[in-house]
């Protein structure tokens, strides 16, 4: 049952704010809204966990995944915080995957455009799937909650990285369906059986970061899933 903090998770769910804060950092106000953002964050980070489990239940339509919806990476932390501050360092313009994967991949060693093609692509659209990046006319932007990501004190940190990644789409919808055993391979029937494989171990790596969670026992869907 959904608790007096309803109209806020629903908000939140629905992406409600910060689809509208994304015009400003858009033309480049990156600061405009800052303070509003952090109280966002504070007040979605103050409603339990059990809140959005409630309202992914209650509200989240099961849905087919796509291969488009499943994650891939090589550095999870590169996806979450690195992309944020590197963009960041550079004003957060709009860049296009070249540019993305050439600030991450800054170690001095030489990669063909391919490569920082591929790098780009992949951790940027992961920052997307999470809500910490955002698309628009063809570039990517650091979202309203990415600017602030690595700001967070550490618990804040982790507990607003929690309720992106149960907004996710994909991790919803393994929510719904591990409430009784569930076969990934088969859940995920779009991909095939080598790209299953190869990004069957990011999927364990956001589940992990819900299993490390503090604020709710996840054992209960976690357990049921079988890779």
């Amino acid at each position: 049952m959904i608790s007096d903090y309803g109209i806020l998770v629903k908000d939140f769910m629905n992406h409600k704010y910060e689809s509208s804060w994304e015009a400003n950092i858009v033309e480049g106000n990156v600061e405009a809204n800052i303070n509003d953002i952090y109280d966002y964050i504070k007040r979605v980070n103050l409603v339990p966990v059990s809140d959005y489990i409630d309202y992914i239940y209650s509200k989240v339509k099961r849905q087919p995944i796509l291969a488009a919806d499943v994650f891939q990476f090589s550095d999870l932390e590169d996806a979450l915080f690195r992309v944020c501050s590197e963009v960041e360092k550079v004003g957060n313009p709009g860049l296009n995957f070249n540019r993305i994967g050439k600030l991450l991949l800054n170690d001095g060693n030489e990669r063909t455009d391919v490569a920082f093609n591929k790098y780009g692509e992949n951790h940027i659209k992961v920052a997307e799937m999470l809500g910490l990046a955002f698309k628009h006319n063809g570039l990517f932007y650091i979202s309203s909650i990415g600017l602030c990501v690595n700001r967070l004190e550490l618990d804040d940190r982790h507990k607003i990285i929690t309720r992106l990644i149960l907004r996710n789409k994909l991790i919803s919808q393994i929510l719904i369906a591990s409430k009784q055993s569930l076969n990934l391979e088969s859940f995920l029937y779009d991909l095939s059986k080598s790209t299953y494989l190869r990004r069957r171990t990011n999927i364990r790596q956001i589940l992990g970061l819900l299993n490390d969670s503090e604020e709710y026992d996840f054992s209960y869907f976690l357990n049921n899933i079988i890779y």
